[in-house]
């Protein structure tokens, strides 16, 4: 799969006190929100969070896309490899997990 062609590209970050979240389509609070509560979750900062997700003709639910995009970012965040940086964009480090790919700061 490319990324560009991904029916869904939702995303988090959170660095210091500013943050965002987006659906991509999908929705509202099913996507987005989920990927930043793993981060809060986790206690990090400096963390951008993309999920992508390529519809493969079964309907999840808002339960089930709330899980799916919670628990792969949640699990991505888990696994990868810490960065510890003093100056912002000196860095960075993608880590994959399955299908989805997170860069650290």
């Amino acid at each position: 799969h490319n990324i560009v062609d991904a029916s869904h590209n939702c995303w988090a970050y959170r660095i210091g006190n500013d943050y965002r979240f987006n659906d991509d389509g999908e929705p509202g609070g099913t996507a987005g929100r989920p990927i930043f509560a793993a981060i809060e979750g986790q206690g990090l900062d400096g963390v951008v969070a993309i999920v992508s997700r390529w519809f493969g003709g079964i309907k999840l639910g808002a339960g089930g896309l709330m899980r799916a995009y919670g628990g792969c970012a949640a699990e991505c965040l888990r696994t990868a490899p810490r960065v510890v940086e003093d100056a912002p964009g000196a860095c960075s480090n993608v880590s994959r997990c399955g299908n989805a790919s997170f860069i650290l700061w």
